[in-house]
């Protein structure tokens, strides 16, 4: 009833409370799925289902890509106390077309925001924010996010180039850039993540643990758990095979608690949220992560790779 849910709610804010001072933030990526014409795919079908799982992890930021207007709408519903960029402010439409990042201002200020064009297309780009936590003035972090240019893209397909490699290593100096630039007296290394839609497996991947990045789950010595498709879903993405393209990377002072992919997930209603699956994930900042064991090594799929 309404006295259980608001009790489940304050208790929810007290837990979440504590975990800030502790210098613990939770942090989400998802696809939320924009279709091929420019409108949300299955919807409004599919909003009660979205904005149920975002109700109930309710993540401190939340990176999404294939954004809409329409889309931001039910997030900021779904998630009242959460802030995101403004198109309309930043002077850049892909904060509303393509994706954005929301944040708790309960807990959280953003102390400023921007976008790179890394090549990615004429209309996505590496977008970030630079938060800090209000409760620990040492608690600021840089958040950023992009989605990756499919692997059936016009310049795959005719001339065999990927073009997420030299995305990625351009998005690795831009952060690197932007961390540099933020860095003051008190403070030695910034927190960075980068997560998003990659829409690969193996050389994004590569370029960023090389660069020193390492994603949530090779971090706590998980395997990684595919992401898309979700199933069930449009006929379209059911004949595809399953394959992890959704990522959440950091560097620096910080260190996963806890990560999974959310699927399963059910509140009545369309099963599936989108045809991705979010990565979720807590860390704990200011808290370098464990590197693996010496035995451990030889198991790594590339030089770099922990």
């Amino acid at each position: 009833d309404l006295k259980l849910h608001d009790a489940m709610k304050r208790r929810r804010e007290e837990s979440s409370e504590a975990g800030h001072l502790n210098g613990r933030i939770s942090l989400m990526t998802f696809n939320v799925w924009r279709g091929e014409d420019g409108q949300p795919a299955h919807w409004p079908q599919r909003k009660h289902v979205l904005t149920e799982l975002l109700k109930h992890f309710e993540p401190d930021v939340l990176c999404i890509q294939e954004g809409h207007p329409t889309l931001q709408a039910a997030i900021r519903e779904a998630l009242p106390d959460h802030e995101c960029v403004s198109a309309d402010a930043a002077g850049d439409s892909c904060w509303a077309s393509e994706g954005n990042i929301f944040w708790n201002a309960r807990f959280l200020e953003c102390l400023g925001s921007g976008a790179h064009d890394v090549g990615i297309s004429a209309t996505r780009r590496l977008q970030f924010v630079k938060l800090k936590m209000k409760s620990n003035g040492h608690g600021t972090f840089l958040v950023s996010t992009a989605h990756f240019p499919w692997v059936g893209n016009e310049t795959e397909v005719s001339r065999g180039l990927n073009p997420r490699t030299e995305i990625t290593r351009k998005v690795v100096a831009k952060l690197e850039a932007e961390a540099h630039a933020s860095l003051d007296t008190s403070t030695s290394r910034l927190p960075i993540f980068f997560m998003g839609d990659l829409n690969e497996s193996y050389h994004p991947i590569r370029i960023l643990r090389e660069a020193g990045f390492q994603d949530c789950f090779a971090a706590l010595g998980l395997p990684n758990l595919p992401t898309h498709p979700a199933r069930p879903s449009s006929a379209r993405e059911e004949s595809l095979p399953d394959r992890a393209l959704d990522w959440l990377f950091a560097k620096g002072p910080a260190s996963p608690i806890l990560a999974n992919v959310l699927k399963g997930c059910f509140y009545g209603g369309m099963p599936s949220a989108s045809d991705h699956f979010p990565v979720m994930a807590v860390y704990e900042l200011g808290k370098s992560r464990l590197m693996p064991s010496p035995e451990m090594l030889h198991e790594a799929p590339y030089p770099g790779a922990w």
